[in-house]
């Protein structure tokens, strides 16, 4: 992969349509133009076709969305995501954290990159599935 850049976005636009191809459960337009708006929230993309959204709570950075195209997987995208998500935790002195479906595949790349599974929650998403929270 040649050199890509990380950059914040406000494009709800090429969000939803990462949301989209990416979630079997995306978010609205709503809850993406409100993620968009407050404050805490911010949208990292790299050429249109890999996001993660982070929320910036008191003592940590909460990776609320981590998406990536399925024709854009495993070339580096995610990589290079969560090194700049790693960068601004360590900047800010603050752990990372995230919740993962058990279903998701991504379970393995994200304890490679050395999320702890902490907690167990039955039914955390809107299909019943359990979700896992994971710190790093």
């Amino acid at each position: 992969m040649n050199e890509k850049e990380v950059r914040i976005t406000r494009n709800a636009v090429k969000i939803k349509k990462i949301l989209d191809g990416t979630f079997p459960e995306s978010w609205g337009w709503f809850d993406i133009i409100a993620s968009i708006i407050v404050p805490g929230y911010t949208w990292y993309m790299v050429d249109d076709v890999a996001f993660c959204c982070v929320v910036r709570c008191p003592r940590k950075n909460h990776v609320a969305m981590f998406g990536v195209l399925p024709e854009y997987q495993r070339i580096g995208y995610g990589s290079l995501l969560m090194q700049e998500v790693f960068k601004q935790s360590k900047e800010s002195r603050k752990k990372t954290t995230l919740m993962v479906r058990e279903s998701n595949p991504a379970r393995e790349i994200y304890a490679h990159y050395g999320f702890v599974e902490m907690k167990v929650i039955k039914g955390y998403y809107k299909n019943g599935e359990v979700g896992y929270y994971c710190e790093r």
